[in-house]
C-alpha cells in the first residue's frame, strides 16, 4: 500500500469516529498489555498534523501521560 492511500484509509477511519473507539478501549482497559498496544496504533495514525490534532483533542495525550505516570517503575 501506498502512502497516499494510507492516509485515504486514516481519513476514513477518523471520519468514522475510530479514533474514538480506540479511546473508549483506552479507558475500558488497564491492562498493559492493552494499553500497548493501542498507544502503539496511536502512534502509526498521528503521521499528519490534522490526525495528531484529533488525538489531542480527544484527550490523547493527557491519557498517555496519566499512564505512563501510573506505570513508571521508579518513581523518582
Amino acid at each position: 500500500m501506498n502512502f497516499t492511500q494510507h492516509i485515504v484509509y486514516l481519513k476514513t477511519l477518523i471520519s468514522c469516529d475510530g479514533l474514538d473507539f480506540f479511546f473508549f478501549c483506552l479507558t475500558a482497559h488497564v491492562e498493559n498489555a492493552v494499553l500497548a498496544e493501542i498507544f502503539s496504533t496511536l502512534g502509526k495514525l498521528a503521521v499528519r498534523n490534522e490526525f495528531c490534532q484529533r488525538i489531542a483533542d480527544l484527550g490523547g495525550l493527557d491519557l498517555m501521560l496519566k499512564v505512563l505516570h501510573n506505570n513508571v517503575k521508579n518513581k523518582v
